[in-house]
C-alpha cells in the first residue's frame, strides 16, 4: 500500500486511480494494483499478467498442493500478499456445464452465494454470505477497487465489502427484468471506469418478458446509487472496457447477432452508432450463433468466438474487429474463420479467449471437444496456428507473459490436473494432480508470491475444493 493510499484509508477518503497498474499489463483503470483484481485480471479481459506464478524452470516434483474445503468456488481475486478472495456458492447453470464436460450427473449441490477470504499462510477461511439478493443464483462478478473495497454483484444486489473485517459496508438492490419475470434477472460481471464508477449489466436467464433488453449501469462506488443507465439488447457475455489513443473510454458488449459499444463519460453511457456490426458465423442468414463469448481487447482489436451454448452443432469460429474502424449494421455481416477446424463439431466454451499482452498470442479453448490452441493473427488478418493440444481443459487458461507460461487444467484418470504449458510451443512444463473428481467452471489465479490457485466446483459432492500450489522451499 502506498503512503497516499494509507492516508486516504485512515481518513476514509476513496482513492481513485486513473493510471495503469505500475506492476501489471492490461487496462486497469480504478482497479487495485495487484496481479488479479478482476475476474480476468484486467478490464480488457486478456487474462494476462507478468511476474507471477511459478518461476520458469520449476519442476512438477517441486510443486506442493494444499486443498481446503469451500462451497462451490468459482472466480478468484487477489488483493495484498497472503489474501485470496473467492466468489462462489452459485451452482445454478454452472453444474450443467460441468456435467456436459465430464459426462457425470449434475448432482444435488446446494450452496448459497458467498465471498470467501482465504489466507494461504495459515489456511484460514472466512466466509461472508451474500444473502440479500432475490433473483436466480447465477454466478455474478466481483472486483477489488482502487479504494480498497471489494465490490460484488450477485442476484441483482450490489455489495461493498470491507476486506479486513469481511463485513458488508454498504449494499443496494439493482434493477430487474420487468414483472412477472423478475427472478430471471442475472447480473454477470463487474467492471470499473477511469472515473472510479462501477459498470455492470443484466440479462434474463432463460428468456421471458423483457429478455430482449439488458440494462447497462454506471454506479457510484461510494453511495451505490445509479449514475446513468441505458437499455439495449444484451446477452450472457460479460463486459470489457478499454481506452483508445485519444482517451475515449468504451464499454464493449455483444449479443447473438451484433457487437457494439458505449462511450463512457462521467454521468452517461452513450451508444456509439458508428461501431455496430452484425456477424453470421454459419452463413445461415439470420445472424444467430448460440451466444458468443465475451469480448477480449488487445492492441486495438476486439476478439470473441462462438459458442457458449453446448447444444450448438457447429465448430467454433473466431472474430476480431478494429476499435478505430467504423462498423455499421447495414454492412455485410462478419463470418470469421474456424478457431480449430471445421471437423471440431459441437464445439463450445463457457470461457472466452485469453491473449498474451506482450506477443498477442491468442489462446482458444473448446471445452466441448477438449482442445486448446495457440494462434497469431497478423495485421492483415492472417491466422497462424502455433500449436494445438488435446487437453480436457475446463477452467479458463491464464497467461504469464514474461515467463512465457500458460496455466490450464486437464481431466485425466478421474482427477482434474493443473497443467502448465510453454506459451510459444505448447510443451508441457508442469503437471500436478488435485483431489478434485470433476471438471470445474472456474478461474486460475497466479500471484506475485509465485503461487497458483483455482477452485473445483465438485457438483454433487458434499463440498467444493480450493487448491493452492506453490514451490517447496529448498533445503
Amino acid at each position: 500500500m502506498t503512503v497516499a493510499t494509507a492516508v486516504c484509508a485512515l481518513l476514509s477518503i476513496p482513492t481513485i486511480s486513473t493510471a495503469q497498474s505500475e506492476t501489471q499489463p492490461g487496462y486497469r483503470a480504478s482497479l487495485y494494483d495487484t496481479a488479479w483484481p478482476a475476474d480476468l485480471a484486467n478490464l480488457n479481459r486478456s487474462n494476462s499478467v507478468v511476474n507471477a506464478g511459478f518461476p520458469r524452470g520449476t519442476l512438477s516434483k517441486d510443486v506442493v498442493i494444499e486443498t481446503v474445503e469451500m462451497p462451490y468456488p468459482a472466480f478468484a481475486y487477489t488483493k495484498d500478499d497472503d489474501e485470496i478472495f473467492v466468489l462462489g456458492g452459485t451452482p445454478l447453470a454452472l453444474d450443467k456445464f460441468v456435467s456436459q464436460m465430464d459426462g457425470m450427473p449434475q448432482g444435488e449441490t446446494k450452496a448459497d452465494p458467498h465471498l470467501t477470504k482465504y489466507i494461504p499462510s495459515s489456511g484460514e477461511v472466512i466466509r461472508l454470505d451474500l444473502n440479500l439478493g432475490k433473483t436466480v443464483p447465477y454466478i455474478g462478478g466481483a472486483l477489488v477497487h482502487a479504494n480498497g473495497y471489494i465490490y460484488v454483484v450477485s442476484q441483482a444486489h450490489l455489495y461493498k465489502i470491507d476486506t479486513d473485517s469481511m463485513t458488508i459496508a454498504k449494499s443496494a438492490d439493482l434493477p430487474t427484468v420487468p414483472a412477472p419475470n423478475e427472478e430471471t434477472t442475472s447480473y454477470n460481471g463487474l467492471a470499473t471506469s477511469s472515473n472510479g464508477n462501477l459498470l455492470t449489466k443484466f440479462f434474463a436467464l432463460g428468456g421471458g418478458e423483457g429478455a430482449s433488453d439488458s440494462i447497462f449501469l454506471q454506479i457510484d462506488p461510494d453511495t451505490l446509487e445509479v449514475v446513468s443507465s441505458v437499455n439495449y439488447p444484451g446477452a450472457s457475455p460479460r463486459l470489457a472496457v478499454d481506452q483508445d489513443a485519444q482517451g475515449n473510454e468504451h464499454l464493449y458488449h455483444l449479443n447473438p447477432s451484433i457487437t457494439y459499444r458505449f462511450l463512457i463519460e462521467e454521468d452517461s453511457l452513450t451508444l456509439d452508432e458508428n461501431w455496430i456490426t452484425r456477424f453470421d458465423p454459419y452463413n445461415t442468414g439470420n445472424d444467430i450463433n448460440d451466444e458468443p463469448t465475451s469480448p477480449v481487447i488487445h492492441n486495438g482489436r476486439v476478439h470473441y468466438t462462438t459458442n457458449t451454448i453446448f447444444s450448438s452443432p457447429g465448430a467454433m469460429k473466431i472474430f476480431w474487429q478494429e476499435t478505430d474502424t467504423t462498423y455499421t449494421k447495414d454492412a455485410p455481416p462478419l463470418t470469421g474463420p474456424y478457431l480449430f477446424d471445421e471437423s471440431a463439431k459441437n464445439g463450445w466454451s463457457f470461457f472466452h479467449l485469453s491473449i498474451d499482452e506482450v506477443t498477442g498470442i491468442v489462446i482458444g479453448n473448446d471445452q466441448g471437444n477438449g482442445l486448446l490452441v495457440a494462434l497469431k493473427i497478423d495485421g492483415d488478418g492472417n491466422v497462424t496456428e502455433l500449436w494445438k493440444k488435446n487437453l480436457q481443459v475446463s477452467v479458463r487458461p491464464a497467461i504469464v507473459s514474461d515467463r512465457k507460461m500458460v496455466y490450464a487444467t486437464d481431466f485425466v484418470n478421474g482427477n482434474n490436473d493443473l497443467v502448465v504449458l510453454d506459451l510459444e510451443t505448447g510443451e508441457e512444463l508442469i503437471r500436478k494432480s488435485t483431489p478434485a473428481t470433476r471438471k470445474s467452471v472456474s478461474t486460475i489465479v497466479v500471484t506475485s508470491s509465485n503461487e497458483v490457485f483455482f477452485g473445483s466446483n465438485e457438483p454433487g459432492q458434499p463440498t467444493g475444493l480450493f487448491h493452492r500450489f506453490y514451490v517447496s522451499p529448498s533445503d
